[in-house]
């Protein structure tokens, strides 16, 4: 009993074609686009807030041996020297 080869299947997809489009109507006009209004400027959450004086530094060096400055446990920015007097391990703006 001999048994013949069997054929190899494949699966083959058609193609791919491009949709027949429809003539635009006479009637359609173009949606005209709505006017831009001005976004509000978004302040950054670990900027400084308005009204506060800007820091000069941003991050306490653990390396220098002057610098006794903690930096905030969540955000890892300066704590004020003011929250730090009062044993605050996180600066005002995760507070």
């Amino acid at each position: 009993m001999e048994l013949e080869p069997t054929p190899p299947i494949t699966h083959v997809m058609p193609i791919w074609e491009p949709s027949a489009q429809e003539p635009a109507s006479e009637q359609a006009k173009p949606v005209p686009l709505p006017t831009i209004t001005p976004v509000a400027e978004l302040r950054d959450p670990h900027g400084p807030k308005p009204g506060m004086p800007k820091a000069t530094r941003r991050f306490a060096d653990p390396f220098a041996e002057d610098d006794d400055r903690a930096n905030c446990i969540r955000c890892g920015y300066l704590v004020e020297q003011k929250r730090e007097a009062r044993g605050l391990k996180t600066c005002s703006l995760c507070d």
